[in-house]
């Protein structure tokens, strides 16, 4: 009787493994994705309306930008 070739074996356990992996992480994400969304309570609500930055250091007032989707950076970013 013949065994069967080593490195055939190896790489059938290793797509196997690895197209389980990519399964799990899938569903990692998507789970990940609802539970932020249901958690968030500072999505889709109204900023106050402060005075902020851009990135080249121009001042702005939030309200300029109301009616659009915002991402506010809080912190040093030099």
């Amino acid at each position: 009787m013949k065994l069967p070739n080593l490195t055939f074996l190896a790489c059938a356990a290793i797509l196997a493994l690895s197209t389980n992996l990519c399964a799990q992480k899938k569903e990692f994400e998507t789970s990940y994705n609802e539970n932020f969304l249901n958690r968030s309570s500072f999505l889709k609500k109204e900023a106050p309306d402060v005075e902020v930055y851009d990135e080249k250091g121009n001042s702005f007032r939030i309200a300029q930008s109301r009616g659009k989707y915002t991402v506010v950076v809080f912190g040093c970013l030099t």
